[in-house]
Parts: C-alpha cells; structure tokens; sequence
C-alpha cells in the first residue's frame, strides 16, 4: 500500500458519495463503508508495486454489483474499459 493508493481511494470515495450517497463501497485499502444492495468495489492502483517501482503497468478498478452480481466494471490503465451485465465490452476502437 502507497500513499498513492489511500488517496485514490479516498478521491474515488468522496466522488461515489457525492453521486450515490446511500450506496456501499468496498474498497481495497478501507474496507467496507455503508451497507446497501448497491456495492462499489474499488482497487484504486492494481499493480502497486509496479507503480512504487515507476513502471507504468497499473491501472485503477472499478466495479458496481447490485445485490452482489457485478453489473459494471471499468478499468482505467493506458486506456480505458468497461462492460456492463449482458452487454459486455465494446470492442477497441
């Protein structure tokens, strides 16, 4: 864990209140907050050691489930993705 990684979460937290107040977040660094049927999960740097060591092969992970399927997940490295529940992800353009 980086004072990288407690700051993204924290970001990624304070945006996901503001948009979504009554939803729950899990996040890697700070656990579980709140306790709705509306989960965030939050990996706010997958690849921290990666990221201590300055090579750039890391990337931020988010997901959303509802009632504990995932319904949306995006990732943010070089470029970002995302997918939803019975659409899956576009293909790169």
């Amino acid at each position: 864990m980086t004072e990288a990684d407690l700051a993204i979460e924290a970001m990624v937290r304070r945006g996901l209140r503001g948009r979504f107040p009554n939803d729950a977040v899990l996040g890697e660094e700070a656990g579980l907050e709140g306790s709705s049927n509306r989960r965030w999960i939050v990996d706010p740097i997958d690849g921290t050691a990666n990221f201590a060591d300055g090579v750039q092969v890391w990337g931020t992970l988010i997901a959303l489930a509802i009632d504990e399927v995932p319904v949306v997940g995006v990732v943010s490295a070089r470029r970002s993705a995302s997918a939803t529940r019975r659409r899956g992800a576009p293909a790169p353009g």
